[in-house]
């Protein structure tokens, strides 16, 4: 980054709840680095609305390298201090454990010859007097071996506590490394570096429930099933909350939906909302699920009527468009709630790029050609990656299968509206953003074909 920018780009932050600056980037890491400024997550510029600190190319690779160097060298001086404190107090006590057994080996040798001086000269005496028993030597010889035990059982016992300091000194370093890794993952999954955060996980570590979650989640985003199955299984093996147990149950089922296995799913989603009749992401997978299979009239029965979950303002609002495009029976009340739609769709919270899509195609649908024009421009407008950024949780289905949903529902209409310039340019977007770079292509090409003037197509 050159200077100019460190000291010219002025950004608002939101802090612990509170809006701080005006800053420089410059006096950003300052604050950062004097420990004024622990965390943020939002920022904005004096000419861009409040984005997520990751979504911010320049701040957000600054955070990320400040960050990182600082967890970096504070723990490692931390933990270094600490090993080097240990390493000298153990060796400290192996050395007097080696003095002791060379002591305690001197002692039982001694002892050892003596008592077969105290034999041999007993020997003698009984030859020489018959009337003097030898049992008279016996005491010394108990006095002995009794000295040489204390000693050894010395030696055991300092063994022992050496051992049982080590174990301590293990699961000292153990939990140390467990906060380094956690605060570590807490930034990594921040920025949405699933790699980094599962080159951290160790299946021998004892992570408590929230770690494990989040290395559940780390996983199915990087596609590893196998992996986040085998850390449900180890959590459902003990003794849980029912709360607790039906989130690794809704995990199983985003798991079967990703496998494509409905029935499986839909049965795991059920079961999470009979331990937790509250859980959303549980009755929001279900709704999906339902859909998925065409089941209407079930993903109807467990719709909601409002989704309070944090950045998925508008899966609600999505949800009923689904099950609109499902249920053929499509009444004047329909038509009530979606003019109301059309009016609130137009605010800056719902603009999720697949929604518009969608209230787009359905307006074409209800033949409301000129709303649904406006509606589709505003779609091409959204940045792409909006739900994306917004919606991060794995515990949540839905926004992976959002723009999945999407395409199908345009692909079933496109013998209907392939003359439709924004419908072909919307096909396109939907396919980059699948990754079908020459889908996308090929679609745009026909609507600038049609239309090669619009400044929405280009």
């Amino acid at each position: 980054m050159d200077q100019d920018q460190l000291h010219s780009k002025i950004y608002i932050i939101k802090s612990a709840q509170q809006i701080l600056g005006p800053f420089t980037i410059k006096e950003i890491i300052d604050q950062i680095w004097e420990k004024k400024i622990h965390a943020f997550d939002e920022v904005k510029t004096p000419f861009t609305r409040w984005s997520f600190l990751r979504d911010d190319a320049a701040l957000g690779k600054v955070f990320k390298d400040i960050i990182e160097s600082r967890v970096n060298s504070e723990e490692t001086e931390d933990l270094t201090t600490t090993l080097e404190k240990t390493a000298f107090t153990v060796s400290q006590k192996l050395l007097q454990i080696k003095e002791l057994s060379h002591h305690t080996a001197s002692v039982v040798d001694y002892h050892s010859n003596s008592f077969d001086d105290y034999k041999d000269d007993a020997e003698d005496i009984m030859q020489k007097n018959s009337s003097i028993s030898v049992i008279s030597v016996k005491p010394g010889y108990k006095k002995s071996k009794s000295k040489a035990h204390r000693y050894i059982y010395m030696l055991i016992l300092l063994v022992s506590i050496v051992l049982f300091g080590s174990l301590l000194l293990e699961e000292s370093m153990q939990v140390k490394s467990l906060s380094v890794n956690s605060t570590l993952w807490d930034r990594s999954n921040y920025l949405g570096d699933t790699k980094t955060v599962l080159s951290i996980y160790d299946s021998k570590a004892k992570y408590n429930a929230e770690v494990n979650y989040k290395f559940i989640e780390a996983n199915i985003s990087e596609n590893k099933y196998l992996e986040a199955e085998r850390i449900i299984k180890t959590m459902s093996s003990e003794n849980l909350p029912s709360k607790d147990r039906a989130k690794l149950l809704n995990y199983s089922g985003v798991i079967e939906l990703e496998r494509q296995n409905f029935d499986a799913a839909i049965a795991a989603f059920k079961n999470a909302l009979e331990l937790d009749p509250g859980f959303e992401e549980a009755q929001i997978n279900l709704v999906d699920g339902y859909l998925l299979i065409d089941d209407v009239v079930q993903a109807k029965a467990f719709l909601p009527d409002e989704v309070k979950l944090e950045n998925a303002q508008s899966t609600s609002v999505y949800l009923h468009y689904e099950t609109l495009f499902f249920d053929e029976n499509f009444t004047p009340e329909d038509d009530l709630w979606l003019n109301e739609v059309f009016s609130s769709a137009m605010q800056p919270y719902d603009q999720r790029q697949e929604i518009m899509i969608l209230l787009g195609l359905l307006l074409l649908e209800k033949k409301f050609e000129n709303e649904s024009l406006q509606i589709f421009q505003r779609a091409l407008d959204v940045d792409p990656n909006f739900l994306h950024k917004n919606v991060q949780s794995q515990a949540l289905y839905h926004p992976k299968v959002v723009v999945q949903k999407t395409l199908v529902f345009l692909k079933r209409f496109e013998y209907k509206y392939q003359s439709n310039p924004y419908y072909l340019a919307s096909m396109a977007m939907l396919y980059h953003k699948t990754k079908a770079d020459i889908l996308a292509r090929k679609y745009l090409e026909q609507a600038l074909r049609i239309d090669s003037s619009d400044a929405f197509l280009q």
